[in-house]
């Protein structure tokens, strides 16, 4: 059995994977954002493991001994899932990988929104000093609350 993980494009600048990224969420993925090497790499494999990089139908069918895709993160945006189901592979995410991140994150949100920092932040960057927003008449603060 051959089990073959990828790291897709170790020298990729932060801008360039962000803006592949983007076209991935939005676009699902397609061809034009897989490594152009992969199908050669991956033909013989029976595991494939990944995190961000984009599997799309063409891999999928070139692999032809490939049973499992393992996606290192909470979604399989990046696994074309149309081609995958019909090959019968399995492909597993990894749900809560993120969970600490997004419950910080959230909390961050609700801190902004409830001190309107981003708000005050725009408004200050035109020049205004801003007093009401459109969440003055039910803003609280923090403290006593469940969050």
């Amino acid at each position: 059995m051959d089990f073959f993980t990828l790291s897709d494009r170790p020298d990729e600048s932060q801008k360039s994977f962000q803006k592949r990224m983007l076209e991935m969420e939005v676009y699902g993925p397609s061809e034009e954002l897989a490594p152009p090497e992969l199908i050669n790499i991956i033909k013989d494999i029976n595991i494939l493991v990944v995190h961000f990089t984009v599997i799309p139908s063409s891999v999928i069918f070139a692999a032809k001994n490939l049973e499992f895709i393992g996606v290192l993160r909470g979604g399989w945006e990046n696994i074309d899932l149309q081609a995958a189901n019909a090959r019968k592979i399995l492909v597993s995410n990894s749900p809560g990988r993120s969970a600490d991140a997004v419950a910080d994150f959230t909390i961050g949100l609700m801190i902004c929104e409830s001190k309107n920092i981003v708000r005050s932040s725009i408004a200050l960057r035109n020049g205004l000093w801003g007093k009401q927003y459109i969440n003055s008449s039910y803003r609280y603060n923090l403290k006593g609350q469940t969050v």
